[in-house]
C-alpha cells in the first residue's frame, strides 16, 4: 500500500544531534530507498536523538515490515512536533493501517477543531489572548467602538479556546496497547474485579502509575492495567 512520504527527500534538513547522527539517517534514509526496509528501520532505531522525522520515517519502516502496532505508535509520536502538512501525510497514514488492521479511528465531531487548535503554538494562543483581552479592557474603558469591543470579545473568547484545547492535548498522557488482549481492573492488582478488557492498538488516555500498573481512560470506561501492556506516545 502506498504511503504518504512527502519530505522524505527534505527530512535531512531537520537538526540532528551531530555529525554521527547525521550520517545514521542518511544511511537509513538510502536503505528505505533501497527498499531495504528492516535495515532502515535498525539504523532509525539506533539513533539517541530522535526527531519528529526519525519517528515518522520509522513508522513507515514499520509498516513497510508490516509491524503495524510499531507503526502506529511511532506515527502518534512524530504527531507530537509535526507541522499542519505533516499532520496531514500522519493522518493519511494511519488511514492506511485502519484499512490493513481492525482498528477504530473514528473521528469525533470535534476532532478538527481540536486538531486545528494543536497546529498553533501556545506562545500563539497566549499572544493572541492577551492583545485581545487588552483590546476589550480598552474599548470597555473608553466605553465606545462597540463594535470593535465585540470583536475583541470574540477574540478573547476564540483564543481562550484555543489555549486550554491547546493545554490540555499537550499535557495529555497518551498510551497506545501493545498486547493482544489486556484486562482492566477496577484496581491496581489481579485480585481486583475485572471491568473491562482492551485489544492491540487501543489509545488510552493515562490518568495515573503506580509501581507496574497504570490506571487508564479508554472511550469503553476507564479501569487499571499492567504497565508493560502499554507503550507511551
Amino acid at each position: 500500500m502506498k504511503l504518504k512520504m512527502s519530505g522524505l527527500l527534505l527530512l535531512i534538513t531537520f537538526t540532528l544531534a551531530g555529525a554521527a547522527q547525521e550520517e545514521l539517517f542518511l544511511q537509513a534514509q538510502a536503505a528505505y530507498g533501497k527498499k531495504e526496509y528492516a535495515r532502515a528501520f535498525e539504523l532509525f532505531t539506533t539513533m539517541h536523538h530522535k526527531s519528529h522525522a526519525v519517528w515518522y520515517n520509522m513508522g513507515n519502516c514499520a509498516f513497510q515490515l508490516k509491524r503495524y502496532n510499531e507503526a502506529y505508535l511511532f506515527w502518534r509520536r512524530a504527531e507530537r512536533a509535526a507541522t499542519a502538512a505533516q499532520r496531514a501525510d500522519i493522518a493519511y497514514n494511519l488511514d492506511a493501517i485502519a484499512k490493513v488492521v481492525a482498528i477504530d479511528l473514528t473521528k469525533k465531531w470535534y476532532d478538527p477543531l481540536l486538531r486545528a487548535a494543536t497546529m498553533i503554538s501556545m506562545i500563539i494562543w497566549q499572544i493572541a489572548f492577551l492583545c485581545c483581552w487588552l483590546l476589550l479592557c480598552f474599548c470597555v474603558a473608553q466605553r465606545k467602538k462597540r463594535a470593535v469591543a465585540m470583536i475583541a470579545l470574540w477574540g478573547t473568547m476564540v483564543s481562550g479556546l484555543g489555549l486550554r484545547i491547546n493545554y490540555v492535548q499537550n499535557s495529555q498522557s497518551i498510551g497506545i496497547v501493545t498486547a493482544d488482549s489486556v484486562a482492566l481492573y477496577s484496581g491496581p492488582d489481579e485480585r481486583y474485579h475485572s471491568v473491562g478488557a482492551l485489544k492491540k492498538m487501543d489509545e488510552l488516555q493515562i490518568q495515573e502509575m503506580r509501581e507496574s500498573w497504570c490506571k487508564v481512560r479508554h472511550r469503553t470506561g476507564q479501569g487499571w492495567m499492567k504497565k508493560d501492556a502499554l507503550e507511551v506516545v
